[in-house]
């Protein structure tokens, strides 16, 4: 689904002189597509008039059904109809987004107010000229800031999910407890609001039996879990490594030795075990040293190993020497 954050501010918020701006941006393209003067409006009308422009765009261009990211609680949670429209002047406003996000088909979230995309152009100045000095255009009128005169370029996006936040028991997205509820075959943590839903994803490990000869190489744990005890180099998959630069950095980490990775040998999971293990043969240069996760380095015989860490190292071994 094609992500479009909206934004919305008005430069005197209130006042005779007010004027406003609203700006569309493009997740997928990575620009705004739409940066408008909208004349003497407030802040939450500059709010709503992006959002309607937002799916107005979506239908115009063919994008299917979108997913909208404004900062504005009032406005997510009015076209949501969970808060009343108590401003008659918002009333056709709101009905107009309504109305579109219902024709597109797609739906309307809220992002924290430095996760929206849209704002930083809104904050920072107009999306295709300079930041005027003196001007900051404030669509939260309870989040107003001192004039910023940085470029557009330097300003950090962050992403909007933040699953961390969601562990600590709220949705990433209005900012409500999360409850346990059944979606999709199992108990998640879901907001009961929004209904955003926290799918917490498995955590991918690797591992190497590294042989030499008739033997394989070992390293005795220098941390729990197992401390003490024996098992293969191994540790976790960094977010967008490739599992074999995994593996070889793991190794060289560990025991201090260059791996070349040989086949898989298999891939292993538990009932409520969040890792999966994925393990490789492996051949191995160098000279072995210990590290901070091993004590020591050792080789041994198949048939003659030490206390292992894991109950499921002897499965392994079984597998690698078929």
């Amino acid at each position: 689904m094609r992500i479009l954050f909206t934004d919305g501010g008005s430069i005197g918020n209130g006042s005779a002189s007010q004027r406003a701006r609203m700006a569309v941006f493009d997740d997928a393209l990575g620009s705004v597509v739409v940066d408008r003067d909208l004349g003497s409006l407030t802040n939450n009308e500059a709010e709503y008039r992006a959002i309607s422009a937002a799916l107005e765009y979506a239908r115009d261009q063919a994008l299917g059904s979108v997913e909208i990211r404004s900062d504005s609680q009032l406005c997510v949670n009015q076209v949501m109809g969970r808060w009343k429209v108590k401003e008659a002047r918002l009333a056709p406003l709101v009905d107009t987004a309504r109305r579109l996000l219902r024709a597109n088909g797609g739906r309307i979230v809220w992002v924290r107010r430095e996760e929206n995309r849209a704002g930083h152009f809104i904050e920072f100045g107009h999306a295709n000229g300079p930041v005027v000095a003196g001007e900051h255009f404030a669509p939260n009128a309870m989040k107003t800031s001192a004039p910023i005169s940085a470029p557009v370029a330097a300003i950090p996006v962050a992403p909007a999910e933040d699953s961390s936040r969601a562990r600590d028991g709220y949705c990433v997205r209005c900012g409500e407890p999360l409850a346990r509820r059944a979606v999709d075959h199992r108990e998640r943590r879901t907001c009961t609001i929004c209904g955003w839903t926290l799918f917490d994803d498995p955590k991918v490990a690797t591992a190497a039996i590294v042989s030499v000869g008739d033997s394989i190489v070992l390293c005795r744990r220098a941390i729990d879990p197992g401390i003490g005890k024996w098992s293969f180099p191994a540790g976790f998959v960094d977010r967008g490594e490739v599992i074999e630069d995994a593996l070889r950095r793991e190794v060289h980490e560990e025991i201090g030795l260059e791996a070349t990775v040989g086949r898989l040998i298999g891939v292993y999971s538990r009932p409520d075990d969040p890792v999966v293990l994925i393990v490789y043969a492996a051949r191995a240069s160098g000279t072995p040293r210990v590290s901070p996760e091993a004590t020591e380095v050792g080789l041994f015989s198949p048939d003659d190993l030490p206390e292992m860490a894991f109950s499921r190292d002897q499965r392994i071994i079984e597998d690698w020497r078929r």
